[in-house]
């Protein structure tokens, strides 16, 4: 497994880690990236190549697993959402782990992230749901999946 620190801006707020921390590791051939700590316009570049490192393994997709996270931003959202696309375009998934006691959660809940990109709460479901066959295009539902619709 391989991992690395990337550094964030300082900021005013003591509560909330100044840097992000990213392991990469692969499960039954689907690349799983772990983030921890921050993800803001200092850093969102350098998390997204890391995961543009993790989206080009052979596999179907990319888990990215969130629940480590004690803030992002828009630009977070932007790599997310931005990625999400380009492996759509190239036939593979993302797919993204926040549990429901992480910090994060309830910001992606009230956006409506997971009309964008498959949500889940287990990195063991979001693996296992790659492999699912897709009817008519459409990921078949999963229990371990998030929905706020």
């Amino acid at each position: 497994m391989e991992s690395k620190q990337l550094s964030a801006a300082a900021w005013d707020r003591p509560d909330i880690q100044t840097q992000a921390s990213v392991e990469m590791e692969q499960h039954n051939g689907t690349a799983i990236v772990r983030i921890r700590g921050v993800i803001d316009t200092s850093n969102a570049d350098d998390i997204e190549l890391a995961l543009q490192t993790g989206a080009a393994a052979n596999g179907p997709g990319l888990v990215v697993e969130l629940t480590g996270v004690e803030y992002l931003n828009s630009a977070a959202i932007k790599m997310l959402v931005g990625l999400s696309e380009q492996l759509r375009a190239r036939g593979k998934e993302l797919r993204v782990v926040i549990d429901d006691t992480a910090p994060m959660r309830k910001v992606l809940a009230t956006i409506h992230f997971e009309r964008l990109v498959p949500l889940h709460r287990t990195v063991k479901g979001a693996a296992a749901q790659m492999t699912v066959t897709r009817v008519k295009g459409d990921v078949l539902p999963s229990s371990d999946a998030i929905s706020t619709s």
